[in-house]
């Protein structure tokens, strides 16, 4: 065999096991640098044949980016000197292309439905036992590169994608894969490294195999851990310290194997469904709790205790989170209308008597008014302080129009563009995901907006105020000082929910956190009406009348709720021995039993809360029933009604499961059926979470959002949803939220208009100022 056809076949050889080994296991924590200059050096020094031996070595010691370099650079010095014609680079060109392409595949196009459920009937798989450090076996999720499955986007909406690349991390190079230093994550749309933990099915596919009925279960899961966690710190019940997942999963035993959820359970059971289908529809479902779990725990990637979190909290974030503890956030804002307010009247006659200083008339010429706005002239300065103090001028607006409109526009964006890189910027996307949904409360929509407002339009308006105060300085000194000046005012409401004794622990946040990941899936609007829900879960709307006794409010209702509360038929075990100790605590009046046993309210602010307590003591009076509610924890007392709820939880409609997998044509080693020509001609539509024009949520907002929003598109879309609904009552609202939020917007395009309108300016300002001029001792 001659020297060249040895070469080819190990050229050959190489690509072949370079394309076996990329795909297993890569040692990411290996003691060794790949340096790109010193494999050059190998590669010139020992040729091109010890370079391809090397190469080998590399691969099969796993450093994969070491040996890619090498066959890289050999191949092509080995064409190089030996001018091997055009074929031969077109080969090399083809074998590099054939590589990346399987580095970097291209999507599979849109999902359907067959996809979908083939992912869901083969996520998981039984890995085997291992003596050393898995002496058990175990169920774990198992995804492939073109799988469709559903990541929380950095907008905190759950979105199909379509899996790109895997990759596989043996920490300790022992090549076991399952044990504590193995690591699996996923490049899925446009989001790198995810874990299986922050992935799920399909929620279309798992409603095609399942129904609906485990998401009416989720609704009834959420409004019973609310019932059970309280705000007592070192309290067994207390959020931090209750297991929500274990709670969450007794309920979905108890529900499961409910004698009247029977035809649910035989579905479940399902040999066609599986063990990957049954972990795939439960992981799913409980998502909502893995989730109130990482914020209550102080989960690393959700501690909402970082240093971070505490630098970006303001009062006004507290009232849109709780919605409760007004008088602060109100006193921060009259401070924060106030101080520039004041600077504005304090310059404004002096800047009115400059404008018709040469004519005298005593009032302002209009004419004159817009150009001398942004020129520092007056009669009372020499000509060399002018030039100075226009000089510092310009270079404050050039500051301003170089580093304070991008600081402004960038926290525009993690204000409303649901940037969601933090756990901040996640918890603020969620309480956006609240406001678009109208699940708000009316305390939490004040706070809302005047989040939004003083974050975003009041600073911009403070630094277009600055710019004003400082052009009606002629003294250098001073127009840097007042440069300066009003930047704290835009912190104030940092600065107070700063302080030490603001929110202790911060344990209201962190509770606040765990309330609006209940808010953001309790699906207030249908549990409160009997068509929307109807429509929701897809059930019969006379059954529904039927169950709730003609009361359209369906699950909403004070007296209901109240007599449930007290139905002992309708609670575990541990439940009714709770409801009976509180209520002897309450008869023998005793306080540390009451503090146990007995769910005391909570309100943000505690001037509040006596008031309130004071208030409804007197009402008491009047009305013995009347009673303070809707504390932390207890926001959804009226939904409450467990009669109800217990006859609607069996009801919901079943799929047939042979006639959804209609072939079955392939078994996998681990027994889990897979599926092929299921409804091939699904198209995928709203109920898919399914976004084709989706990129980034930072794409999105730029492209979509911000014009939408700029042309009233958006609001117009929400007033013809809420009027086909017959929801009149929230075209109203949404045109109050428009109204703020497209100023919101607007002002930063004419925050950095502004700032260049005066370095434009500038110019005629400076050849406008007064040669040889002398100081006057004129006193204004």
């Amino acid at each position: 065999m001659s020297s060249s056809q040895r070469k080819t076949r190990s050229s050959v050889s190489l690509l072949r096991l370079f394309r076996r080994n990329r795909r297993k296991t890569v040692n990411r924590k290996a003691n060794y640098v790949d340096d790109w200059q010193k494999r050059l050096d190998e590669v010139e020094v020992y040729g091109t044949d010890s370079a391809m031996a090397k190469a080998n070595e590399d691969l099969k010691g796993g450093r994969t980016t070491a040996a890619f370099m090498r066959y890289c650079y050999a191949n092509h010095q080995d064409i190089l000197k030996k001018d091997k014609d055009d074929r031969e680079r077109v080969k090399l060109r083809n074998q590099m292309i054939s590589i990346l392409d399987d580095e970097y595949p291209e999507s599979s196009g849109q999902p359907t439905m067959n996809k979908l459920v083939n992912v869901i009937l083969n996520s998981y798989e039984l890995r085997a036992p291992d003596k050393e450090k898995n002496p058990e076996a175990k169920w774990v999720a198992k995804y492939k590169v073109g799988d469709w499955v559903e990541i929380l986007d950095h907008d905190m909406e759950w979105r199909l994608h379509e899996i790109k690349q895997k990759h596989v991390e043996d920490f300790d190079g022992d090549g076991i894969a399952g044990d504590e230093d193995f690591e699996t994550s996923y490049d899925v749309g446009s989001e790198k490294g995810i874990s299986t933990e922050k992935m799920r099915c399909s929620e279309a596919g798992l409603k095609r195999l399942f129904g609906v009925r485990p998401w009416v279960w989720q609704q009834y899961a959420l409004l019973k851990v609310e019932t059970k966690i309280r705000f007592q710190q070192d309290h067994r019940d207390d959020f931090c310290n209750f297991d929500i997942m274990g709670y969450t999963e007794e309920l979905w035993d108890l529900w499961l194997n409910n004698p009247d959820n029977f035809d649910f359970k035989k579905l479940y059971d399902n040999s066609l469904i599986g063990e990957s289908g049954r972990r795939s529809l439960k992981t799913h479902i409980l998502k909502p709790f893995e989730l109130m779990t990482a914020l209550a725990k102080g989960d690393p990637d959700w501690d909402v205790t970082c240093d971070e979190m505490r630098r970006e909290l303001g009062v006004f974030t507290y009232l849109s989170f709780l919605g409760d503890g007004f008088i602060f956030p109100f006193v921060v804002f009259g401070l924060q209308l106030a101080i520039p307010m004041i600077l504005v009247y304090t310059n404004w006659d002096y800047f009115s008597w400059k404008q018709d200083w040469d004519t005298q008339k005593g009032e302002v010429e209009w004419d004159k008014f817009f150009e001398r706005a942004r020129c520092i002239l007056s009669p009372l300065e020499k000509t060399e302080n002018l030039k100075l103090a226009s000089l510092m001028a310009l270079v404050v607006q050039v500051l301003y129009l170089v580093q304070v409109t991008p600081d402004t526009i960038t926290n525009f964006y993690l204000q409303v563009g649901n940037a969601g890189r933090n756990v901040f910027q996640k918890l603020k996307s969620i309480r956006m995901r609240i406001r678009d949904k109208k699940h708000d409360r009316m305390g939490q929509n004040v706070g809302y907006t005047l989040d939004l407002v003083m974050n975003t339009l009041y600073v911009c308006v403070l630094y277009m105020i600055n710019i004003f105060n400082v052009l009606q300085n002629e003294d250098t000194f001073e127009l840097l000082l007042n440069c300066l000046a009003l930047i704290f005012v835009a912190h104030i409401d940092e600065e107070f929910a700063g302080s030490l004794w603001w929110d202790v622990g911060m344990r209201w946040i962190k509770a606040a956190s765990v309330e609006l990941v209940l808010q953001n899936y309790i699906n207030k609007p249908a549990l409160k009406s009997t068509k929307l829900f109807a429509k929701r879960y897809n059930m019969n709307l006379d059954v529904l009348l039927e169950v709730s006794e003609g009361d359209k409010r369906l699950f909403k209702n004070r007296y209901v709720a109240e007599k449930d509360r007290k139905d002992t038929s309708l609670m575990t075990t541990r439940e009714r021995v709770d409801f009976m100790c509180s209520e002897l605590a309450m008869l023998t009046r005793n306080p540390s039993a009451i503090l146990d046993y007995c769910k005391q309210q909570h309100y943000f602010g505690e001037f509040e809360f006596m008031l309130m307590k004071h208030i409804y003591g007197a009402l008491n009076w009047i009305y013995p029933d009347v009673k303070l509610t809707g504390g932390v924890f207890n926001r959804y007392e009226l939904y409450r009604t467990w009669s109800r709820w217990n006859d609607i939880l069996y009801i919901g409609n079943l799929p047939d499961i042979n006639s959804v997998l209609m072939t079955i044509t392939a078994v996998d080693t681990v027994g889990v059926e897979t599926i092929d020509g299921i409804d091939r001609d699904d198209e995928p539509n709203e109920d898919w979470n399914f976004d084709p024009d989706f990129t980034s949520s930072m794409t999105y907002f730029w492209t979509e959002t911000f014009f939408s929003t700029l042309t009233l598109q958006e609001l117009m879309g929400k007033i013809k949803d809420s009027l086909l609904e017959a929801r009149v009552n929230d075209v109203i609202f949404w045109i109050y939220d428009a109204f703020f939020e497209w100023w919101a917007f607007v002002i930063h395009i004419i925050f950095p208009i502004y700032c260049l309108w005066g370095i434009v300016y500038f110019p005629w300002c400076f050849s406008n100022i007064p040669e040889n001029q002398k100081e006057s001792l004129y006193e204004y």
